[in-house]
């Protein structure tokens, strides 16, 4: 059966060998860590995220880049605070992407994933060309490490995600396919986005979801497998377009609860990709 992972969050109080541990005496075999604070950069979360690896022997597939400043996850002021796209927070956003690339090299990690923000539908747009730009720049600069750039999907259209990829002209930008974002806002199905994008996918986060329901805010995450995904579809998708990686269950949930969340989840995937 295919690999499948989960998302561990870092955060200054991780336990990062007993969330692996966890993680490892579930089933589980890889995760993608999320950092969304630059200064846990450190060695001392690098040597514990090692420690963690070696104990338990799940491989750490992707590290997600988080940004200081604001970021605010709905359609009204999301545009104007997520990514790389506001100006306003554009070149202190670069400088802290190049620190999570040392920060992978730290942790032997290949693929750092980030959200470039709500990319323009419109390519004559004023954030288009210099978001281009940066990203030509990470590209650049990761590549000099032996790593990739996965963009985070489905705050933009899955055409227009498409257009800057193939603009970049870059052998090491991929995306980290989101299962549910595209619903939650309002930018298409995820089916038709692996259509679309398909040879650039090189992660998979697995969430479940609904269409914003005011136009205004997201719409809501649900339970893997109670939402609006068709994940048959959507898998046996991915599956046919060559990708061969980890599903990795991503559900911002904690504590006991998360952990009976990830299991039936696991579950769940389980029986959707036996009978791909």
């Amino acid at each position: 059966m295919e690999q499948v992972g989960i998302v561990i969050n870092c955060r200054s109080d991780t336990d990062f060998l007993e969330e692996f541990s966890i993680a490892a005496d579930m089933g589980l075999t890889s995760c993608q860590i999320s950092v969304w604070d630059p200064s846990l950069y450190t060695n001392e979360t690098a040597l514990a995220i090692r420690g963690a690896v070696r104990e338990t022997g799940l491989r750490v597939s992707v590290l997600r880049a988080g940004y200081t400043g604001p970021c605010e996850w709905n359609l009204t002021a999301g545009p104007d605070t997520v990514g790389l796209v506001p100006e306003a927070y554009r070149a202190r956003r670069i400088e802290q992407l190049l620190s999570a690339s040392v920060f992978c090299d730290k942790i032997g990690v290949a693929d750092l994933a980030a959200y470039a923000g709500f990319l323009p539908e419109n390519p004559t747009a004023p954030a288009d060309g210099p978001v281009s730009a940066c990203l030509r720049y990470l590209c650049g600069a990761l590549r000099s490490r032996g790593q990739n750039l996965l963009l985070e999907t489905g705050l933009e259209t899955p055409v227009a995600l498409l257009r800057v990829l193939r603009g970049l002209e870059a052998d090491n930008v991929f995306v980290n396919f989101d299962t549910a974002a595209y619903l939650q806002y309002g930018k298409g199905n995820p089916a038709d986005a692996v259509r679309i994008l398909g040879d650039y996918v090189r992660g998979v986060r697995i969430r479940d979801g609904f269409y914003s329901r005011d136009g205004l805010t997201a719409g809501a995450q649900t339970r893997i497998g109670e939402g609006m995904v068709d994940f048959p579809l959507v898998l046996g998708l991915l599956k046919d377009s060559g990708y061969t990686g980890p599903y990795t269950i991503d559900r911002d949930v904690s504590g006991e609860r998360g952990r009976r969340e990830a299991a039936e989840a696991l579950r769940f995937l389980s029986e959707v990709l036996e009978d791909l």
